[in-house]
């Protein structure tokens, strides 16, 4: 096109093609939604695994994952579920944690994993943690149940013996629920005044 001087103007882009070399084809669209909504979007994927990927799709994504209020961990190992928790040492109170963990893993892993827990003190336990594949009811096999600062319920469900620890209280704890081979309860009493009881037999039979 020619205007009367002569002069040869361009041809305007095609709508969908910005002028800057980029348009709404090439824009991450989702990657501009505000922090709160992508967080809603990590929650509906129900798998801090899977929230973690979403970092690779691109920077925007990438810790995002730390500040999901409910964490579940389903059949991820101990090892790896830690090196997960203690990214939200600094992170918001967290309102659920959740952790299953399959068959074939002994007491201590329980042990270290739970005091991992326990500084993220989620609002929220729930601990499935059958042990190992044989139930052998030693010292060995003992879990010991760190204090939880702002906890209000913990729904602990294993095959090996529970203890509680040996100086503290459970502050804000309102309800517990065991589904456990307990030495002696009354050994909990004075670490947990106040609290809803709810004890019950594993919903398993016991791994042979």
């Amino acid at each position: 096109m020619e205007t009367r001087s002569g002069r040869r103007l361009s041809s305007p882009p095609p709508p969908h093609v910005a002028c800057h070399g980029r348009g709404p084809r090439d824009a991450d669209l989702i990657g501009a939604l505000p922090d709160d909504i992508l967080l809603l979007v990590l929650v509906r994927l129900r798998c801090v695994r899977a929230a973690a990927r979403t970092g690779l799709l691109s920077r925007r994504w990438r810790g995002l994952w730390t500040y999901l209020p409910d964490l579940t961990f389903r059949g991820v190992p101990p090892a790896k579920v830690e090196s997960a928790l203690a990214s939200f040492a600094a992170s918001p109170a967290v309102s659920l944690l959740d952790i299953c963990i399959r068959v074939g893993h002994t007491a201590a892993q329980a042990n270290s994993l739970l005091r991992a827990a326990a500084i993220v003190s989620p609002a929220e336990l729930f601990f499935d943690f059958p042990g190992s594949s044989k139930l052998v009811l030693s010292h060995m096999d003992r879990i010991e149940l760190p204090c939880f600062d702002r906890t209000i319920s913990i729904k602990l469900e294993t095959w090996l013996c529970v203890m509680p620890p040996p100086a503290g209280e459970f502050t804000a704890l309102e309800r517990l629920s065991l589904k456990a081979c307990i030495l002696d309860l009354g050994t909990f009493t004075p670490h947990c005044g106040g609290t809803r009881w709810c004890l019950g037999v594993p919903t398993r039979h016991p791994p042979l």
